[in-house]
Formats: structure tokens, C-alpha cells, sequence
């Protein structure tokens, strides 16, 4: 389930976002993402081949609920040096000024990457339901 830190929700609320310069992250420890969350609270992932990526942002509408922040699939790939299995909780999304913005842990539960060219493909995205002004 999707979490939004507590210091960045009034700006993501006011601003509806600004989506230019968020980067993705990856991360590998077993943490319980809550409001209070905070950047040093993740271990991201360091599996050769890993990278942090920085998507197009692509706001929109949709059913009713504004889809704030969202950004294709993303997709991570394990590089010819793995050196053995790494656990993936969810991901992570910093600004420019590389704060926290959201986490969010995988719905499914952890997957593995353990196999050289291994992808895991993510759907990052942020959603506010629009209840009137």
C-alpha cells in the first residue's frame, strides 16, 4: 500500500505534484513503510546492474480520481556481475534536492533477484482521489 511521508504530503497536495526530477529507487530492506518514514529508513539496493531511474512523469485523469504522478513501467535489470540474490520490498521516489517523496512496498510481497538479466518491472504512481472542492 501506497504511504506518503508526512513532510512532503502538504506540498504534493498543494502543488498536485511537481513531477519533473523525481528519481525511482529500489530497496532492499524488510521496512514497514509509514507517514513517518524517512529516507534513512530505506537501504536501496545495490545489485550490479541496479540504477536509480528517473521516468517521464506523465500526469493525468482518469475514473474520477486523479492520477497525480504517473510514470510508465520501469524496469530494473540484474547485470552480469551479480554476486547472489538480493530482496526487493518496493520502491522509492526522491525530488531533486534527493528528499524523500513516497514509498511504497510491493502489494505481492518481496521478489528476488537472483539471476543475471533478471528484470523486475514496476508501475510507480501516486493516486488522490478528487472528493470536490
Amino acid at each position: 500500500m501506497l504511504k506518503v511521508v508526512q513532510p512532503k504530503l502538504r506540498q504534493i497536495l498543494d502543488d498536485r505534484v511537481a513531477v519533473d526530477g523525481k528519481t525511482v529507487h529500489l530497496f532492499q530492506n524488510n521496512h514497514d513503510v509509514t507517514r513517518n518514514t524517512v529516507l534513512a529508513d530505506l537501504t536501496e539496493c545495490d545489485f550490479d546492474g541496479y540504477a536509480p531511474l528517473d521516468p517521464a512523469w506523465v500526469p493525468s485523469v482518469a475514473s474520477g480520481a486523479e492520477d497525480v504522478a504517473l510514470a510508465p513501467s520501469l524496469i530494473f535489470e540484474a547485470g552480469a556481475g551479480l554476486a547472489g540474490p538480493q530482496t526487493v520490498y518496493g520502491y522509492y521516489v526522491t525530488d531533486e534536492d534527493d528528499e524523500l517523496s513516497w514509498a511504497e512496498t510491493f502489494e505481492d510481497g518481496p521478489t528476488t533477484i537472483a539471476v543475471v538479466g533478471q528484470e523486475l518491472e514496476i508501475f510507480p504512481q501516486l493516486k488522490l482521489k478528487n472528493y470536490g472542492e
